[in-house]
């Protein structure tokens, strides 16, 4: 049963584990890309050309991911269901009830 939990915790590691080194490379292909937008900025026009341009586009692209998530709703915890075993009001007074009319019909002894 130990072992079901380590698997699972190995298996959810190893995912946590491969999605830092994929954002990792993605970062890395984003600065690349950058410096190379940059560059070619740059050959077009001035240096103060490129900063706004760059800057334009990181700060518009932050835009529209903040926009979309102000859109995600937030995860709402599912109230958990009454187990089915319960013992429900009507179901204690249906027991009293018949337990009481068994006893009026059984009568009393005199001992």
């Amino acid at each position: 049963m130990i072992d079901a939990y380590v698997r699972k915790a190995q298996g959810a590691a190893r995912r946590a584990a491969l999605s830092v080194f994929a954002c990792v490379l993605m970062l890395v292909g984003v600065i690349f890309l950058g410096v190379a937008a940059w560059l070619v900025l740059v050959e077009l026009r001035d240096p103060t050309f490129a900063a706004l341009v760059m800057g334009g586009v990181f700060v518009g692209l932050g835009l529209v991911v903040l926009g979309i998530t102000s859109m995600l709703k937030p995860r709402v915890p599912v109230a958990a269901p009454p187990p089915t075993n319960a013992v429900t009001l009507a179901a204690l007074i249906e027991a009293f009830t018949l337990g009481l009319g068994a006893a009026r019909s059984r009568g009393r002894r005199d001992t």
